[in-house]
């Protein structure tokens, strides 16, 4: 622990000082230190559904299952599983309290909305606690330290900073990006589920029914929004509510067409290739 907080027990009492001071909303007693939290609630419910989309739509997934052993792909995918629990924890929970108690502590300025959302509590904490090194050095990504060996690296960085600065211009930072990743990527779950697990899927129902989610997503949240705030804005349409509802309805939509007989029903799979086998579906769906 850094001198400036010492050990978990002055952590501890940094927070309870800085609940009694600024309570959090929809926290049990307004306490930092309590996982009894419907904002972390609703939270967790997005980023969930988020990433079973991320999951399910990258092929990188696919392919991997494909090309090992079943028996590897379970294990390794369990420990990746768990090898990543480090990650948010270390950066996101510990610098995220860290933050707060050097708050407290009068050893750091408070951040406003904005650079929360933009991600900037783990450099403000970290220029505190390591010096101004520290807080430079966890800026710097992997595509940034081998940019200088690897062209496609250049060019990515180019056009990252091209999307990212057309999006700070129009006001969508990073924590709305999370929010609203699930309502763009989920869309395709189940559709997906369903062709590598069924051989009677309706072509046009799968096609329809990614479609008509990601259009009731979209619709849900801005309509939340509406009636919530009464605008649509980056402020309204970036809250926990529109951007929950938004992620449920996609999720319900396909719930709901797969319990109908326009995902599963009898009809002719030559144009689906009625003799391949669940492997070779799976690949052209990876390679797709």
């Amino acid at each position: 622990f850094s001198s400036y907080i010492g050990s978990a027990d002055k952590m501890y009492d940094l927070l309870v000082k800085a609940s009694s001071r600024n309570k959090v909303p929809y926290n049990e007693d307004g306490s930092y230190v309590t996982l009894s939290s419907f904002q972390g609630l609703y939270f967790g419910i997005i980023g969930i559904i988020g990433n079973f989309g991320t999951i399910f739509a990258d092929n990188a997934y696919w392919q991997r299952a494909i090309a090992v052993r079943t028996s590897s792909t379970v294990k390794a995918y369990l420990i990746g599983g768990l090898s990543w629990f480090a990650i948010p924890f270390t950066l996101a929970t510990s610098m995220g309290i860290s933050g707060i108690a050097l708050v407290e502590d009068g050893l750091m300025d408070p951040l406003t909305d904005e650079d929360l959302s933009a991600g900037l509590v783990l450099p403000a904490a970290a220029a505190v606690l390591l010096g101004k090194l520290g807080a430079v050095a966890v800026l710097a990504d992997e595509d940034q330290l081998n940019a200088q060996s690897y062209l496609s690296y250049i060019v990515s960085g180019i056009a990252m900073s091209v999307i990212s600065s057309i999006l700070h211009y129009i006001g969508v930072d990073l924590g709305y990006m999370y929010l609203f990743m699930g309502i763009i990527t989920s869309p395709v779950v189940i559709p997906i589920f369903i062709t590598l697990t069924c051989d009677k899927e309706n072509l046009y129902g799968i096609i329809g029914a990614a479609i008509l989610g990601l259009v009731a997503g979209i619709s849900v949240w801005l309509g939340v929004a509406k009636h919530i705030f009464d605008e649509i804005s980056i402020k309204s349409t970036g809250s926990n509510y529109p951007m929950l509802y938004g992620n449920i309805k996609v999720k319900q939509v396909l719930a709901i067409m797969a319990s109908d007989e326009v995902y599963i029903r009898d009809e002719s799979q030559e144009s689906l290739d009625q003799n391949s086998t669940g492997l070779e579906k799976a690949f052209k769906c990876a390679v797709w």
